[in-house]
């Protein structure tokens, strides 16, 4: 069935292979390279890429930081709504295989410097 979580996990996560890799080849840095920066193998970072695997937020946090960017990145970005969302209507994402989720506190902008997530075990 696909819900409006699996259409979006699968558009963010296939987005977020692409960015990985642009944002590498545009930096002119290998595998090797880039999954040193990042602290993971060359193996796992191109299963990333190649969205044949899904890092976990910390490691997407290195990720970005190897590469230069905000974890923030990676993933949509709203342009016009409400800066704060009211909980009953926050986006809300899990990894597959985690049991943490992942919900948006506030809508993001690209002038913002911080974005909220909550996390929580389910």
């Amino acid at each position: 069935m696909n819900t409006w979580y699996n259409i979006y996990m699968e558009t963010t996560i296939g987005i977020m292979g692409q960015k990985i890799r642009q944002l590498r080849l545009d930096d002119r840095l290998t595998l090797e390279e880039a999954a040193e920066r990042a602290g993971c193998t060359p193996g796992f970072l191109s299963q990333v890429e190649r969205n044949q695997a899904v890092p976990s937020i910390s490691m997407l946090y290195s990720i970005a930081q190897a590469l230069g960017v905000k974890v923030t990145h990676f993933f949509p970005r709203m342009t016009s709504g409400p800066k704060v969302v009211r909980a009953d209507a926050r986006e809300v994402f899990r990894f597959e295989g985690s049991f943490m989720v992942y919900s948006l506190l506030s809508t993001s902008f690209p002038d913002r410097k911080l974005g909220m997530v909550h996390r929580s075990l389910k």
